[in-house]
């Protein structure tokens, strides 16, 4: 797609649902975040991006893994975390707290990257002008929501639009740390109540923003493709019983649109039965319990410092 193709596409899908919240437009770099553990040597998303991009990623870490991260990823800037940190909660809430408030896009280790065609066909793994454009794309979006996301590929060509608002955002999104530094919500908020609570965090903050009245939007034609439950990463903690629990304290937090279920069989190999959760995303949106006010930024944040966008 070329610029001013997608520039108009976008114009024409950024208005937002009825009664949304407006947030100010912030003109920044936006830092890529890789959490990452157990994968030093797969670095999946580091790999797939273009030299510029690569410059304003940083694989996020703890202190035990940093020498051999770096060892198979020598050109990688590492965030590095205390080795006390607990899961993926407090994971990307450190990572966050460690960087200057703004737009982040947060990642997961195993994500790769795909487009689509006129068509609604998912091509191949993209291209690194595709990914510069998905980069671009989000960045833009970020002026109109807290937080966009990425499709996943089961039921992308169901969604002809162009964007999803108040969808299921989890695996691969960009955020305004800054308003959800002002709205006081942290993705390790239910961990903080309960350290066995180490999963659901990003539908937690999802629910968090869409309560409030500030809904996420998911970007239809920018495709996050991603394994779950792969050696390393969470599945180093996940059990049936801490996933049983995570489920049902966000059930227990949001009970209006949060249901349990069981879903049978393997997961990764490993876990079988597992305890997950639906959710009625717009229904969340429109119950009358959002604040009356809309939080208004201001950032003294310098312009970006290269041309990373289009």
């Amino acid at each position: 797609m070329d610029k001013e193709s997608q520039n108009t596409r976008e114009e024409h899908y950024k208005h937002l649902f009825k009664d949304a919240k407006t947030i100010e437009p912030l003109d920044s770099e936006m830092l890529i975040v890789v959490p990452t553990l157990g994968r030093e040597d797969n670095q999946r998303v580091f790999n797939q991006l273009p030299p510029e991009l690569k410059k304003v990623c940083r694989l996020a870490t703890k202190e035990s893994h940093v020498e051999k991260l770096r060892k198979h990823n020598p050109d990688a800037e590492i965030l590095v975390l205390p080795e006390d940190t607990d899961g993926i909660a407090q994971t990307r809430q450190r990572c966050i707290d460690l960087l200057p408030k703004g737009k982040v896009w947060m990642v997961d280790d195993l994500v790769k990257f795909q487009t689509r065609d006129e068509n609604l066909k998912v091509l191949g793994w993209a291209t690194h002008d595709e990914i510069r454009e998905t980069y671009g794309a989000i960045w833009r979006m970020l002026d109109h929501y807290v937080q966009v996301g990425l499709s996943s590929r089961p039921g992308n060509d169901k969604r002809p639009v162009y964007k999803s608002d108040c969808s299921r955002v989890y695996t691969c999104y960009g955020l305004r740390t800054d308003i959800l530094e002002s709205l006081n919500i942290r993705f390790d908020d239910m961990y903080n109540e309960d350290n066995d609570i180490k999963f659901f965090e990003d539908f937690y903050v999802n629910l968090s923003l869409i309560t409030k009245g500030y809904p996420n939007t998911l970007l239809n034609e920018y495709i996050a493709e991603h394994s779950h439950n792969k050696k390393g990463g969470n599945s180093l903690i996940r059990t049936n019983e801490l996933q049983a629990k995570s489920a049902q304290v966000l059930h227990s937090k949001f009970p209006d649109f949060v249901k349990l279920k069981v879903v049978e069989g393997c997961w990764g190999g490993e876990m079988t039965n597992r305890t997950d959760v639906t959710i009625q995303w717009k229904k969340a949106f429109n119950a009358d319990n959002k604040e009356s006010e809309p939080i208004k930024q201001k950032s003294k944040q310098d312009k970006p410092k290269n041309n990373l966008l289009f």
